[in-house]
C-alpha cells in the first residue's frame, strides 16, 4: 500500500542551478531494463555519478566517448551535454512490492528529472517512480509512463508490482492525501480512516517544526507487509503496514523527510536532526516520558546523545524560544545544503548567557557521577545529610535528587558547576539513601542496577540459539526471526555449550526448569540474567504448536520491553515488566555486606549466581546481635524479580503447617501463629521468622514447614533413640550416628548451652543428628513433590555450614544442586564454611 502526500510548494525556494536529467527506460524482458540518460553539465562544478548495479554501455561527453571511471569526478568549463546508455538487471516477481534503487546513473548532488518508461503491453506489471507529475499513456504496443520532478531530489527509486493498487483519498487543509493499497489487504479502508484521524490530531506538532513548507509537491509513502525495515528514498518512504498502528512513528518519518529534504541531508550526515525529531515528535507524543528517556540511555548511544543534546538546550533556553529560532532558520536556509549544528551555533549567538560554555555536539560527553555520604546529623527537627558529588562533565548541570526515607521521599534540584562539589540536604525523617537523577534528565552512564531485564537486550547483542532438530519445526518462525538478528545455531552433537556466552536462547527446554512459569498451551517467553556471564541474558521459549509460534512472532517487536510473556492464539494473556531502581542509589548507611570466598558482592550478583541452583539454604547465627530483616526483605524482593516460581521452606515442626496456611489466607494473625510455636527449641530468630512470613503473605508465596517433629525431638532428648517405642522409631529418618569429629564439636556446644544442661550428652548428640536428617529427609520429599520449583530454605547456621551441616546429608541422598548462605557478622568466610556469608556490620562494600 502506498500513500501520496500532495504538498503546496514553498515560496522560499532559491534560484539554485540543478542538474536536469532526461532518462529513457524500456523493459525489454522480465529481468532487464535498458536505458539512456542525458543532461547538460553545469560549468565549474564537480559531479560524481554512482552506477552501482548497472552495466554502463557507452558514455559520451559532448562529441567524445569517455571511460566510466571518469563519472566519479567529472567537471567541465562550459555547458556540456553528457549522454549515457546502460542496462540494469531486475526481478519484479520476488515480492508483492519490489523496490529498485540505482536504476540509472545517480548524481550525488540534488537534481530534477523527466523519466519516460516504456513497458510492453504483454507485461503484467505496474510501474511507479514517485514524482510530482505522473502521466500514463496507452500506445499500440507499449504502456508509456511519464514521470517529472521539477524540484530537486536525491536518490529516487523504482517500484514494480504485478497487481494494480486500489486507492483512497482525503483532503486536509492545503493537503491532498491519497492512499494506495494492494487488493489482498483486507479491511484497509477502515484502518486507513482511523489512522488518518490520529495523524491529523497531532499534525500541529509537525507544523511547529520550521515552516509549513516542503520541498516536494508530492511525497509518497508505500506501505506493505513485505517491508521489514524503513526504506528511505528521495520523496518516498517505504514502511511496513504495521505503521497503521503507530501514527506517532509515521509523523517521525514525515518530519525526518521534511528536514532532510529541505537541507539535502543524507541519513548518516546529521544525527542532530534525529535528536530534534526524537524530542519534538516521539518524546512529546510518548505516554511515559521518563521511561522514554531511560530507554534511550540504555539502548541507543548515538540517538541518546543527539536527543539529550537537544533536550539540554531546550531546558536552558525554553521550548518556545527554541521553536521560534528554528522557524527562522528553516525559512532562511530552505533548499540550501546545511548541517543542523549551524542552527545550534546561531542559538549560542542569540543566548550567550544561557548557553555559556555549552559544548559543540562533537564534544558533548556522556557523564559519569559518583557520590559519597560524609555524615548524617540528627537535630531536634530534622536530619542533615552532607555528601560529595563528583562528575567528569564539561558543562554545568542541573541535577535532581531524592532523599529516600521510610514514609516519603524528599526531592531536590541542585546546580553542579564544578567537578567536585559538597552538598548539604535536609529531611524530617531518618534518611536511608539518596537517588541521583532518578528521572533521567542527564545523558549519563547507567549503573547495572538501573537496567531492566527485558527481551530488548536479546535484540541488541546476538548470541546462541539452542534447540533440538525434533523441535525445529515448531520453533522455525522464531528461530529464523533471531537468525535475522545475527544469532547462530548451536549444534549439540558437535560442540559442548559454553554457558558463558553473553546471550543464549533455549527452545523447548531449560537447564533451569524451576525458572519457568509456562502453561501447556500457547507461546511462552522469559528472559533472566545469565548466571555465568553478568553482561548477558538467557532466554527461554516454549510453544505448543507451529501456529502459536507464528502468531507470537508477529507481536515480538512490540513486546521487547517485557521480561516475561504468554501469548495464546495471537492474544497476549500475560506480560511482565521488570522494575529496577530509578537513579544512582547511594545508601546513607549499610546494614549488611555480602561475600563469597574471595570477594564482596552486590545483592544482584548474589541473586544472579543462585539462579542455577534449585535449593538455597540460609542459616542465621542465633547469637548474632545484628538484625538481618533488611537483608531478607531486599533478598526476597530481588529474587522475586527474577523468579516467582519458588516456595519458602522454614525449619519448623510440620504440625505448625495448618496455622501457617491459615495466616497466609488471612484467617488468623501472625500473633496467633506464634501462640502455637515453642520458642524454646526454635532454630530461627523470632524477628526473622516474622519478617519472612509477612513478606510471603504480602507477595502470595507459599510457605512450608519442614523441620523436625518437636514431640519426637523431645523424646530423643529425654530418653535417647534406643528407648523409643516401635511406633516412634518408624518416624525416624535415615541416620548416621558415627561422626567423632562432629560429636566432639557438639560436646563443646553442649557444655556451654543452658537450655540442654539437664539432658544427657548422648541424647543431645542424637537429637542434633535427628534435626539435621529430618530436615534433609523433608527436603527430599519436597523435591519429589515440587520437581520444577525453586526452594528457599530458612534455618539456623549450624545446619547449613560445612562440614556438619545438612549438605552432607543431602549429598548422601544424591541432591547436589544447592548453595549455602550463612548470616553471621562474628565470623570470617572460607570455603569450608559456606558458599556465601552475609555480615551485619556497617562496612563500605555495596549491597
Amino acid at each position: 500500500m502506498f500513500l501520496l502526500l500532495n504538498f503546496l510548494n514553498t515560496s522560499y525556494a532559491k534560484k539554485i542551478p540543478y542538474l536536469h536529467l532526461k532518462i529513457r527506460l524500456i523493459l525489454i524482458s522480465d529481468s532487464t531494463i535498458i536505458g539512456s540518460l542525458s543532461t547538460k553539465l553545469i560549468p565549474h562544478k564537480n559531479f560524481n555519478f554512482s552506477y552501482q548495479h548497472l552495466k554502463i554501455k557507452k558514455i559520451k561527453l559532448h562529441r567524445r566517448y569517455i571511460k566510466s571511471s571518469l563519472l566519479k569526478n567529472l567537471s567541465v568549463k562550459r555547458k556540456t551535454t553528457l549522454y549515457i546508455t546502460f542496462k540494469k538487471h531486475i526481478n519484479y516477481e520476488i515480492f508483492p512490492v519490489n523496490v529498485f534503487s540505482n536504476f540509472f546513473p545517480l548524481p550525488k548532488e540534488p537534481f530534477t528529472y523527466e523519466i519516460i518508461f516504456k513497458v510492453p503491453k504483454n507485461k503484467k506489471v505496474f510501474i511507479l517512480i514517485p514524482s510530482e507529475k505522473v502521466k500514463i499513456l496507452k500506445k499500440r504496443y507499449y504502456t508509456v509512463y511519464i514521470f517529472k520532478n521539477p524540484h530537486p531530489v536525491i536518490n529516487p527509486c523504482l517500484i514494480m508490482t504485478k497487481i494494480r493498487p486500489k486507492s483512497l483519498s482525503f483532503n486536509y487543509e492545503n493537503l491532498r492525501v491519497k492512499f494506495y493499497y494492494l487488493p489482498y489487504n483486507k479491511n484497509f479502508f477502515e484502518k486507513i480512516k482511523i489512522f488518518w484521524e490520529k495523524i491529523i490530531k497531532n499534525w500541529q506538532i509537525l507544523n511547529n517544526l520550521g515552516e509549513k513548507s516542503y520541498l516536494f509537491k508530492n511525497i509518497f509513502v508505500f506501505l506493505d507487509n513485505s517491508f521489514k525495515d524503513e526504506l528511505n528514498f528521495a520523496n518516498i518512504l517505504l514502511l511496513n503496514s504495521a505503521i497503521l498502528n503507530k501514527p506517532e512513528k509515521f509523523l517521525h518519518y514525515l518530519t525526518e523527510k521534511k528536514f532532510k529534504s529541505a537541507f539535502f541531508l543524507k541519513d548518516e550526515e546529521d544525527l542532530l536532526i534525529e535528536g530534534l525529531i526524537d524530542y519534538f515528535i516521539d518524546y512529546k507524543l510518548s505516554q511515559d516520558k521518563k521511561a522514554f528517556r531511560k530507554k534511550l540511555l540504555i539502548f541507543n548511544k548515538d540517538k541518546a546523545k543527539a536527543f539529550f543534546y537537544v533536550f539540554e538546550i531546550v531546558q536552558k533556553i525554553g521550548e518556545k524560544r527554541f521553536l521560534q529560532n528554528l522557524k527562522v532558520f528553516y525559512k532562511k536556509n530552505f533548499l540550501t545544503p546545511q548541517k543542523f549544528e549551524t542552527f545550534v551555533k546561531s542559538l549560542k549567538n542569540f543566548y550567550p548567557e544561557k548557553l555559556k560554555n555549552f559544548p559543540d555536539f562533537s564534544k558533548f560527553k556522556k557523564i559519569s557521577i559518583e557520590a559519597q555520604v560524609n555524615s548524617v546529623k540528627k537535630t531536634l527537627s530534622k536530619y542533615i545529610i552532607k555528601f560529595t558529588l563528583k562528575t567528569d562533565a564539561n558543562r554545568s548541570l542541573r541535577i535532581s535528587l531524592k532523599i529516600d526515607c521510610n514514609n516519603m521521599e524528599y526531592p531536590y534540584k541542585i546546580t553542579l558547576s564544578n567537578s567536585t562539589q559538597k552538598i548539604q540536604l535536609f529531611s524530617k525523617e531518618e534518611p536511608k539513601g539518596i537517588y541521583i537523577d532518578p528521572d533521567y534528565f542527564l545523558w549519563r552512564k547507567i549503573s547495572p542496577k538501573e537496567i531492566p531485564i527485558s527481551i530488548a537486550h536479546l535484540f541488541q547483542k546476538p548470541g546462541i540459539l539452542v534447540y533440538s532438530s525434533e523441535d525445529f519445526p515448531i520453533y522455525r518462525e522464531v528461530i529464523n526471526f533471531f537468525k535475522d538478528l545475527g544469532y547462530k545455531s548451536f549444534n549439540s552433537k558437535q560442540n559442548t555449550l559454553n554457558q558463558a556466552f553473553q546471550n543464549i536462547i533455549y527452545f523447548g527446554k531449560s537447564p533451569f526448569p524451576w525458572i519457568l512459569n509456562s502453561s501447556e498451551e500457547g507461546f511462552y517467553f522469559k528472559v533472566i540474567p545469565n548466571p555465568y556471564n553478568n553482561k548477558g541474558l538467557i532466554g527461554f521459549i516454549m510453544s505448543s504448536s507451529m501456529e502459536e509460534t507464528k502468531n507470537a512472532v508477529k507481536l515480538l517487536p512490540d513486546l521487547i520491553d517485557y521480561c516475561e510473556m504468554i501469548v495464546k492464539s495471537g492474544n497476549i494473556i500475560f506480560k511482565r515488566l521488570d522494575q529496577p531502581i530509578n537513579g544512582i542509589y547511594i545508601p546513607v548507611k549499610r546494614s549488611f555486606y555480602i561475600m563469597d570466598s574471595n570477594n564482596y558482592l552486590s545483592l544482584e550478583d548474589l541473586v544472579y549466581q543462585l539462579i542455577d541452583n534449585q535449593i538455597i539454604l540460609l542459616g542465621e547465627n542465633k547469637e548474632d546481635a545484628s538484625s538481618y530483616t533488611e537483608f531478607y526483605q531486599k533478598f526476597l524482593n530481588k529474587f522475586l524479580r527474577i523468579n516467582s516460581n519458588f516456595i519458602i521452606a522454614v525449619d519448623l515442626d510440620p504440625a505448625i503447617q495448618t496455622y501457617l496456611d491459615k495466616y497466609l489466607k488471612s484467617e488468623i494473625t501472625l500473633e496467633d501463629v506464634f501462640k502455637f510455636l515453642d520458642s524454646k527449641y526454635l532454630d530461627i530468630k523470632v524477628d526473622t521468622l516474622k519478617e519472612i512470613l509477612k513478606w510471603a503473605k504480602n507477595n502470595n508465596i507459599k510457605v512450608i514447614s519442614i523441620g523436625v517433629d518437636s514431640k519426637l525431638l523431645q523424646m530423643v532428648l529425654e530418653k535417647g533413640l534406643l528407648n523409643l517405642s516401635k511406633k516412634e522409631m518408624l518416624k525416624l529418618p535415615e541416620m548416621d550416628l558415627f561422626n567423632p569429629s562432629y560429636k566432639n564439636y557438639l560436646f563443646k556446644k553442649f557444655q556451654n548451652s543452658p537450655i540442654y544442661k539437664n539432658f544427657i550428652f548422648e541424647n543431645f548428640y542424637q537429637a542434633q543428628i535427628l534435626k539435621r536428617e529430618s530436615l534433609a529427609e523433608h527436603i527430599t520429599k519436597l523435591l519429589n513433590k515440587f520437581k520444577n520449583i525453586q526452594i528457599i530454605i530458612f534455618t539456623d547456621e549450624e545446619k547449613v555450614k560445612y562440614p556438619w551441616g545438612i549438605g552432607i546429608s543431602l549429598k548422601k541422598r544424591n541432591i547436589n544442586n544447592f548453595k549455602t548462605i550463612i548470616l553471621n557478622s562474628q565470623t570470617k568466610l572460607n570455603s569450608n564454611l559456606a558458599d556465601y556469608l552475609i555480615g551485619g556490620e556497617k562496612l563500605s562494600p555495596t549491597n
